[in-house]
């Protein structure tokens, strides 16, 4: 047991080590950064005074009797003006290398924190198995308990938030073939056939997605019965009205899956019939949408207390 203990400190300390490089390394990174904006504006200045010290040896007698009265002084003024920025440009290189190799050295050295992480977590799995064989009334045992329920939580709302979000999808793109439906409906620069034409084919897009749509909601129906076997969940229930309507909507949707695919018989009811689907299919989306919210507020609380747990746990292994 303490063999185990010292080999954890060891490469927890190791850990450690590595996290500390990992942060000077992006430190660097972006003192890396500035230099090289630096040494990019020091290299243009190098360049233009390099420029500069040609264009006034190419001068004309003329020119220079214009412009300077001594070719001499202004060409050796040129030449050290030059002479700076090449230096300057020049130590900004070094610097860069030298920060390059240290990066590098670092990047080198944060290689190996995955095994270490793997070497920890194999030893702690090794220290718990023993506690739990040879220590029975240890407090470890219950914490594990209680991770391992709440671990289970996550992953049933997990897939009910899945399952929820592609029936909000399939409902949001129902209710825009609707809403489409119901703009030729009013559409007076067209003649009747063709915006029954067109009200025929964005009403059979949305009988196309149907199949898909009631088969996510019966995953999702079942995906919430599953969660409400936790009492941990099904406790929190009457504190979000949202969810309260959960059980009405398969049989909303339901009916209005039984209003879309019945048919449409166009004739001067057919405005107030799509407008009732469009306002049901919006209404059920909301619901699907507000459903989906909670379940994602749930799961944050549901991972906050498995954290918890979790610290616990290392507190309790050492």
């Amino acid at each position: 047991m303490e063999d185990i203990l010292t080999k954890i400190q060891s490469l927890k300390a190791q850990q450690d080590s590595i996290e500390r490089a990992r942060r000077y390394r992006q430190e660097l990174e972006r003192n890396r950064k500035a230099l090289q904006s630096k040494a990019d504006q020091l290299g243009r200045t190098m360049d233009k005074e390099h420029q500069d010290l040609l264009d006034l040896e190419k001068w004309s007698v003329k020119e220079l009797f214009i412009k300077v009265i001594n070719k001499q002084e202004q060409l050796e003024k040129e030449k050290e003006e030059y002479l700076q920025a090449a230096i300057a440009f020049q130590d900004a290189k070094k610097e860069l290398e030298m920060l390059d190799f240290e990066i590098n050295v670092l990047r080198e050295k944060e290689k190996g924190a995955e095994t270490i992480k793997k070497q920890i977590r194999e030893l702690y799995e090794l220290r718990e198995a023993d506690i739990l064989q040879h220590q029975p009334d240890h407090p470890l045992k219950p914490v594990l308990s209680d991770l391992a329920r709440w671990n289970q939580i996550d992953r049933e709302l997990e897939e009910a938030i899945l399952h929820g979000a592609n029936a909000q999808s399939l409902l949001e793109e129902i209710s825009q073939n609707l809403h489409r439906a119901n703009s030729w409906v009013n559409n007076n620069m067209r003649e009747v056939d063709y915006r029954l034409r067109m009200i025929a084919e964005e009403v059979d897009e949305a009988r196309l997605r149907l199949p898909k749509l009631r088969l996510e909601f019966m995953k999702f129906d079942q995906e919430i019965k599953e969660v409400y076997q936790f009492p941990e969940v099904r406790n929190l229930e009457q504190q979000n009205p949202g969810l309260e309507q959960v059980q009405q909507l398969a049989q909303e949707l339901s009916g209005f899956i039984r209003q879309i695919t019945r048919g449409f018989s166009y004739h001067r009811g057919l405005p107030i019939q799509l407008h009732q689907i469009h306002t049901l299919s919006n209404h059920l989306r909301n619901q699907m949408e507000t459903s989906v919210k909670w379940l994602r507020l749930e799961q944050q609380r549901t991972q906050r207390e498995s954290l918890r747990l979790e610290e616990q746990k290392r507190e309790l292994l050492g």
